[in-house]
């Protein structure tokens, strides 16, 4: 009995003892498709730009060899057009082959890119210190008055501490008013990061009633 695509395929996947479905679920080829592969009927029933894409799924499944399997599909398709020659047929099948596989490792390693620079963005955003901006007050200020106010802008996920003490911030920014002790007060202004990154600003000010 002359071996075809559907007999080698058949006979791999019951050498694994696999049902249709469990073959399906594993290579992500539908049942569907690969009762049409196992019955010799892929060629005339199912459009030919799947058949490279999903014997190259199936080849990895069942570990049979790529060239095997293109070598058979390719003797059914010369066989459905007698006018052009063997060779030729064999070229553009080749040809073909290559370009869904190209394609395929295209899309694979350009989803790669990008999840490498989600990654790289991630781990950027982790290990950078957070962004603080303090406007007022300015260093080595003399005040006369016993509250000063201190404003500020910092990012979104920061959390804002004067001395220790907690500060609310409302889209970015931050306001809160300190009070002073006479003689020099020493303003410790940190943004935090849920993660632990820390930045200080320290501000000092002279409170002279």
């Amino acid at each position: 009995m002359q071996e075809t695509l559907g007999i080698v395929l058949r006979r791999a996947r019951e050498g694994k003892r696999m049902s249709l479905e469990k073959l399906a679920g594993l290579s992500g080829v539908p049942v569907q498709f690969l009762v049409l592969f196992e019955e010799d009927r892929f060629l005339s029933e199912a459009p030919d730009a799947y058949a490279l894409v999903y014997l190259r799924k199936l080849e990895q499944c069942l570990d049979i060899s790529g060239e095997l399997l293109r070598s058979l599909y390719l003797e059914v398709k010369t066989g459905g057009a007698r006018h052009m020659g063997e060779e030729d047929h064999r070229r553009v099948g080749k040809n073909e082959y290559s370009l869904y596989f190209s394609r395929d490792m295209g899309l694979t390693i350009a989803i790669a890119v990008v999840v490498a620079g989600l990654l790289g963005y991630q781990a950027y955003n982790y290990f950078r210190f957070p962004f603080l901006m303090v406007s007022s007050p300015k260093d080595n200020t003399i005040s006369t008055e016993n509250e000063i106010e201190v404003v500020g802008k910092t990012e979104s996920g920061v959390f804002v501490k004067i001395n220790n003490e907690a500060v609310q911030t409302s889209g970015n920014e931050f306001q809160y008013r300190y009070f002073l002790t006479p003689g020099v007060n020493i303003l410790d202004i940190v943004a935090e990061k849920r993660f632990g990154k820390k930045l200080h600003i320290r501000r000092m000010v002279m409170y002279n009633p």
